[in-house]
């Protein structure tokens, strides 16, 4: 046994779907699960979300698809990264939907394809303004006219991603909007499953008539901008404990550094816990927990396995005592918005690096 653990509601994650399929009835949500479910277990969430009815799920690489494809998961699994030339054989194996975003991609995927002697769905990748992967969009149609050349491929998707979906009314937002809405205007009948919006853009309603979208961090209940009116439930609890609590002296210091100096006699807990295990060093001095209901503050420098917090106003707390470092305990909550910004990022970091360090306990 660990003292820290990470505590997945999987009830959470299935409130957080159906409030997507709520918002944009007549768009089908597609869950991304890549990055190991942002921290919360992919092979687990992807199991909870197939048994709820979920119509696709989407990850970022090959290697994540076959893992989740190997633990029973039936329902289409779209790879947003497409296959790489080192992944190729192997994820035409799998009945999966691969992105493309080069015609020497199309080209070693029809290889590939043909001596597996299949016929490899596709989703052309369109890069209407992230200048990462994609055709751009003046390169859209002499491309699909390739593809559709190649006899083991079948173009039936196509995709974009916005850059600024936070603000709807930006220029570059509403020139990719409006580049992505010619472009589909103009797709063949054949490539139906058209997408556009995560999270953010979602919630403002960018394309919402297309026919599918791609929920990420919405999914684990967090809103991708701290202001928002999304019926999402966090499905995340990190929890620890108090594996040392002492008395300390006014003047003493605390940690590497001396970045703190005691005013006052205090009792000090150390909690096994430090950047080398999902924590982060911008924490330092910034970072709070939960103890016996009460907000507690870190004090000292994180390190690399340990970190130290104030329990001086918790005057009934004891060793062994449990710490929330993220979540609910009693009136008392710790959100993913106030740790990435005590550290200056994001929460889908903070899920991502806490949810992938300690072992996971899945409820519901």
């Amino acid at each position: 046994m660990r003292p820290t653990e990470i505590i997945v509601d999987l009830d959470a994650i299935r409130h957080n779907f159906n409030a997507f399929k709520n918002l944009t009835p007549s768009s089908t949500p597609v869950p991304v699960v890549k990055s190991d479910a942002y921290g919360h277990g992919a092979i687990q969430v992807a199991t909870a979300l197939q048994a709820h009815g979920t119509k696709a799920l989407a990850v970022f690489r090959v290697e994540e698809a076959i893992q989740i494809r190997n633990a029973n998961v039936t329902v289409p699994i779209w790879v947003l990264l497409g296959a790489l030339d080192c992944e190729i054989d192997d994820a035409v194996n799998y009945d999966l939907t691969l992105a493309c975003w080069s015609l020497d991609n199309a080209g070693k995927l029809n290889d590939a394809a043909k001596k597996a002697g299949i016929v490899q769905p596709i989703h052309l990748k369109i890069d209407t303004g992230m200048g990462r992967l994609g055709f751009l969009p003046n390169q859209v149609f002499n491309a699909i006219a390739e593809i559709n050349s190649f006899s083991s491929l079948r173009l039936c998707g196509a995709f974009t991603h916005i850059a600024k979906a936070d603000e709807p009314c930006h220029p570059v937002t509403a020139s990719q909007v409006e580049q992505f809405r010619i472009i589909a205007n103009d797709l063949p009948a054949s490539c139906n499953q058209i997408h556009l919006a995560a999270t953010s853009a979602i919630e403002r309603r960018l394309m919402d008539a297309l026919p599918y979208n791609r929920p990420g961090i919405g999914i684990y209940g967090i809103a991708p901008e701290k202001e928002s009116n999304l019926d999402l439930i966090p499905a995340m609890t990190v929890k620890s404990r108090l594996i040392s609590l002492k008395d300390i002296p006014k003047g003493h210091t605390i940690s590497y550094n001396c970045t703190v100096t005691l005013q006052r006699d205090s009792k000090i807990a150390v909690v096994p816990i430090g950047y080398s295990t999902g924590l982060q060093r911008a924490f330092t001095n910034k970072m709070k927990g939960i103890v016996r209901g009460k907000i507690v503050n870190n004090l000292g420098t994180v390190c690399m396995d340990m970190t130290m917090f104030d329990l001086t106003d918790v005057p009934d707390a004891a060793q062994d005592d449990e710490i929330i470092l993220l979540g609910k305990q009693g009136n008392a909550e710790i959100t993913a918005w106030e740790l990435a910004s005590a550290a200056n990022t994001i929460p889908y970091e903070i899920l991502c690096n806490l949810g992938q360090a300690h072992p996971r306990t899945h409820l519901n």
